[in-house]
């Protein structure tokens, strides 16, 4: 069967400023050794391209970071997984200069995904990788923490071009890490000071595009008047079936009018589908989600990835796993259909209540 369904245990990392993110895995130790079913191999064939902005990216984008964290997998078996996910078509790939365990091995992420692309068995295809990164936190002792000076965020985009490109080519698509959506926060700053450099990057050539993360509706607006015209491409914010905030403060509205790409994060959940509790095969909570994945022979979890990109069309999902069966399961995602009817259906599923 092309389809397996996910593991039941998720691993969660708590971020301070960053909610919390979700990969699907059991243990990398059976996992990454476990063999593909020759059947995914035609998952490339299927697996379309689409736009982001004017860059071609695969319809599903990889997002690297569990290879580079605490009880992440050796560097070969990461190596393997990125080369899985080339083979599987992705042409997108999405990681952070501090994906990676503490200060002292920052970019950590970065270089992975530099070497696995430089050592991939047809270069042709890793030159049209696009690799989107983000900068703005440092990790002294593993912790998470925000710096949005100016001199900070000039050298974590001076950093991320050498981890990514040894300086030789333009970063494609930088992000702020953490914008600070809560207004009334101390650590919101205007977008103009977080910008400037940002700014200064794109016209010394060190920066094609823009993206911002953790933000709302008027920092994006802001952005785009700020920046030069058409550089800013994307928005990565929280997004799924337990967390519809996106839905409800305007910013994927906002996004699909303005040809932005929303790039969401924990798209299964988060931490509110933390502790292997598998929350999304509650067929109690989730009773049209667990009938139509059983109709349609696939994982609630991927009919939940293919819900959100029907219904909002500027979605581009960044699937995060370290097992390569689970990728493939993302991946294989885009290929399940959904008629207009089921989506009115699942939208009465999860975070409704405030809607």
């Amino acid at each position: 069967d092309l389809l397996k369904p996910f593991a039941r245990g998720v691993s969660m990392k708590l971020s301070r400023g960053i909610p919390w993110r979700c990969t699907l895995f059991r243990s990398h130790r059976s996992l990454m050794t476990s063999e593909s079913s020759p059947k995914r191999a035609k998952i490339a064939a299927l697996l379309p391209t689409r736009s982001l902005g004017p860059l071609e990216v695969s319809s599903m984008g990889y997002g690297a970071w569990p290879l580079s964290y605490d009880n992440r997998p050796t560097e070969e078996h990461a190596i393997s997984v990125l080369h899985r996910a080339l083979d599987l078509g992705v042409r997108f790939i999405d990681t952070a200069d501090a994906y990676c365990k503490d200060e002292t091995e920052k970019h950590h992420n970065e270089r992975l995904i530099r070497k696995a692309l430089s050592c991939y068995h047809d270069q042709a295809v890793a030159n049209k990788v696009t690799v989107a990164t983000k900068g703005i936190f440092l990790r002294p002792q593993g912790r998470w923490e925000r710096c949005a000076t100016p001199e900070h965020i000039s050298k974590a985009i001076a950093g991320s071009h050498e981890a990514l490109h040894g300086s030789q080519r333009p970063i494609a698509l930088w992000q702020i890490h953490e914008c600070v959506a809560d207004s009334n926060s101390p650590e919101c700053l205007p977008m103009e000071t977080l910008l400037a450099p940002v700014k200064e990057a794109i016209q010394d050539g060190i920066i094609r595009f823009v993206g911002l993360s953790n933000c709302n509706v008027d920092q994006i607006a802001s952005a785009r008047t700020f920046l030069p015209s058409g550089s800013l491409l994307s928005v990565q914010n929280s997004y799924s079936l337990l967390d519809r905030s996106a839905e409800r403060d305007g910013t994927l509205a906002y996004c699909e009018e303005h040809g932005l790409t929303f790039l969401p994060y924990s798209p299964l959940g988060g931490s509110k589908n933390s502790g292997g509790k598998g929350l999304l095969r509650d067929s109690v909570k989730f009773p049209h989600l667990n009938r139509l994945a059983q109709e349609k022979g696939c994982s609630p979890e991927g009919l939940a990835l293919k819900y959100m990109a029907s219904k909002w069309k500027c979605i581009l999902h960044i699937a995060s796993a370290r097992s390569l069966a689970h990728l493939e399961d993302s991946l294989h995602s885009v290929n399940i259909a959904l008629c207009d009817n089921e989506i009115s259906v699942l939208d009465t599923e999860g975070d409704v209540a405030a809607s």
